[in-house]
């Protein structure tokens, strides 16, 4: 499934309609260590094991929400959701901690 760019507004559409979702911040300040996630995102994007993801990410530049949910934190974060629900946010700025998470959201959504 193609990483689908949000804002705030539809952020909360898109974890209030949607099981799973992975969300991935990044800001023009974030430079390389966000340059270099994108092509990593869009890979898991497309992996059949995750095909019941949505992927999603924002500017938090222009989304005043989204930039006071990372003020303080160090770039790249991620956030998963999970029936509406955030369940983790985190810095991740390689392919190994992405991959935990999704697992971490496929886990959750075995529960049910």
């Amino acid at each position: 499934m193609p990483v689908k760019q949000t804002n705030d507004v539809e952020l909360l559409v898109e974890t209030a309609k949607n099981a799973c979702v992975i969300l991935k911040y990044h800001t023009d300040e974030c430079g390389e260590p966000c340059l270099k996630l994108v092509p990593v995102y869009e890979n898991l994007s497309d992996n059949p094991k995750y095909h019941d993801i949505v992927f999603l990410r924002i500017n938090a530049d222009n989304n005043p929400v989204a930039k006071n949910f990372i003020i303080n934190k160090r770039a790249p974060i991620v956030t998963i959701y999970h029936n509406g629900r955030l369940l983790e946010s985190r810095t991740a700025d390689n392919e190994e901690e992405m991959i935990q998470m999704l697992d971490m959201l496929l886990n959750e959504r075995a529960k049910l």
